[in-house]
């Protein structure tokens, strides 16, 4: 599991490949609503839960990958530069721990700031 206390997750920049540990976790009917890739982590977005993967060690064959669910979330803040559907971050805080998303240009946090709301009401 991911210490989101030393392991940021920043520079988060759209992509179009999912990392096949991810594509794994997903459940028939579940939508992807954004994919991410920083150095180490590839993050994808789904309509119900977070999906970060965390590639290790020097070839890169060690995965961690770490589900976070919407309906764990407590509460969530979205950061942006004068609009929040461009660059930015995403900080969600699940069982008193914060985990903040730093998101390069080319972002739509409105659509994942949405599906996270759907899933706390």
């Amino acid at each position: 599991m991911m210490n989101f206390e030393k392991d940021r997750i920043e520079k988060l920049r759209r992509t179009d490949e999912q990392h096949r540990s991810a594509a794994d976790l997903m459940i028939p009917g579940e939508a992807s609503i954004g994919l991410y890739k920083g150095s180490d982590f590839q993050v994808t977005f789904t309509d119900r839960k977070v999906l970060i993967v965390n590639v290790r060690g020097i070839t890169g064959k060690k995965i961690d990958v770490t589900v976070i669910p919407y309906s764990k979330v407590d509460i969530f803040s979205v950061e942006g530069h004068g609009d929040i559907g461009n660059d930015g971050a995403l900080v969600l805080r699940v069982g008193g721990q914060d985990i903040r998303f730093e998101f390069d240009d080319g972002n739509d946090l409105v659509d994942i700031s949405s599906c996270i709301t759907k899933s706390l009401s």
